[in-house]
């Protein structure tokens, strides 16, 4: 019985870890997709170039359907990630790729790892007036960024580590609601928890700064060293296993290096919560990125609000 319910929970836990590695999947905006939009009667369709290996050529292919005369002249405005001009005044004139379906195209020098330039579509007519313009549906810029090429052990010891951590969650969160019910130790989703930690400090941090070095020649742009979305997401969901881990260390380490600051239903529904923690952190584009002043406010009121949980918990177990 004791070995179907521990198979049971391995099944369980790997169907969450693909559900999670699933919304992951369709989050992270790193692959090219066909993007189409119609404006003023002509129809644009583009297979989007999100990154493009560092100091090399990148090639984008447009097709255009509509009434576009031999006077008009389908051209791309671009600009520098660092240049915040939204007139884009660099213009270049698109080249004819075939005129019986419509396509066209252009390449450009890409720059040095972590560099982009943001860019849109224009027809022009005669007088060099737009009468149509292609950007992404949401009216943004288009963007390619410069990526260097990562090692493979780095990239494999990376994705290894953050597919334990969110097995390890699953586990935490199966045995976290059996805790619950009275069928499993707390000790058993609490370890999972702190297997869960580890891992996710290990392909975070060490391989997460390789990662960043390879891939854009930076090392580490969470808060307060930056802004970034996705690194300053894998330190508040770290976060979150150490507001666990410390609140549980007592039933983790068998009361040796110190007791828990919360009661067994409370600890018990932090490790289920977790997999949902996670599961909000997923849902966020992995490539999308807000201003520093949010960036900042969010991160420190999180940070905030664990200490100050675990505090709580902390001063109650000490006047008890």
């Amino acid at each position: 019985m004791r070995i179907l319910k521990i198979v049971a929970a391995v099944v369980g836990a790997l169907v969450l870890t693909v559900v999670l590695l699933e919304v992951a999947k369709k989050n992270a905006r790193g692959e090219s997709e066909t993007v189409s939009r119609v404006d003023n009667g002509f129809t644009f369709e583009m297979a989007t170039v999100p990154r493009a290996l560092d100091n090399s050529r990148a090639r984008l292919d447009l097709k255009i359907a509509g009434p576009l005369k031999e006077s008009m002249q389908p051209v791309i405005r671009y600009v520098g990630l660092a240049n915040a001009d939204p007139l884009m005044p660099n213009e270049v004139p698109l080249v004819l790729a075939d005129s019986s379906k419509g396509t066209w195209f252009t390449e450009f020098a890409t720059g040095t790892r972590g560099s982009a330039i943001r860019y849109r579509f224009e027809i022009l007519n005669a007088k060099d007036s737009a009468v149509a313009s292609f950007t992404m549906p949401d009216g943004s810029p288009f963007e390619t960024k410069a990526r260097g090429e990562v090692p493979r052990l780095v990239l494999i010891g990376h994705l290894g580590f953050m597919f334990g951590t969110v097995f390890f969650i699953a586990l935490a969160a199966v045995f976290g609601l059996w805790t619950l019910f009275g069928s499993a130790r707390l000790k058993t989703p609490l370890t999972f928890m702190l297997l869960a930690g580890l891992f996710t400090l290990l392909g975070g941090y060490p391989f997460g700064f390789a990662m960043n070095w390879y891939a854009f020649g930076t090392i580490w742009e969470g808060v307060p060293f930056g802004t970034d979305a996705t690194d300053n997401k894998t330190q508040l969901l770290l976060l979150y296993f150490l507001l666990v881990i410390f609140s549980g260390l007592g039933t983790i380490t068998g009361n040796r290096l110190g007791r828990d600051v919360f009661g067994k239903t409370a600890l018990a529904v932090m490790s289920l919560l977790s997999f949902f923690v996670m599961l909000g952190i997923y849902l966020i584009p992995h490539s999308a990125q807000f201003s520093p002043a949010t960036t900042k406010a969010v991160c420190y009121s999180l940070i905030a609000l664990g200490v100050l949980v675990y505090l709580v918990g902390y001063l109650k177990t000490r006047r008890a």
